[in-house]
């Protein structure tokens, strides 16, 4: 990942930090593609257009949504499960591959409630 540095005069710098919105402005065209941060609210430059929380909450936005999500929480779980079963040699990368697959589209159709979290629940911990 390369960062972008923008090079600021002092007397922008000055402007930036009295919040003057057209320096501000000016500064912020000068990035390719800003976006605001949906766990802090600061503005930053996304290295991929799926990015959606700044460098310093991607860990704690993703904690917050997985907490706040029973589906996504249940799904995160048994990731863990099935991964650690793979690093113990109990399951090949490519069962690993097959369950993952099986289970985000369980986990999209119980998000649309085409299945209860029961049978969700039952394939996920189905190898």
């Amino acid at each position: 990942m390369s960062k972008r540095i923008i090079k600021i005069s002092a007397d922008d710098l000055r402007s930036i930090i009295n919040n003057d919105a057209e320096v501000i402005k000016k500064y912020l065209s000068m990035l390719p593609n800003p976006k605001k941060c949906e766990c802090c609210g600061h503005i930053f430059n996304p290295q991929r257009h799926t990015e959606i929380y700044c460098d310093n909450c991607k860990l704690t936005g993703y904690i917050k949504k997985v907490k706040s999500d029973d589906i996504l929480k249940k799904y995160n779980t048994a990731y863990k499960t099935m991964y650690a079963r793979m690093r113990r040699k109990k399951l090949t990368i490519e069962e690993l591959a097959i369950w993952r697959e099986r289970a985000y589209k369980a986990m999209l159709d119980a998000k649309a409630g085409h299945i209860t979290m029961n049978e969700y629940t039952t394939i996920l911990y189905r190898i």
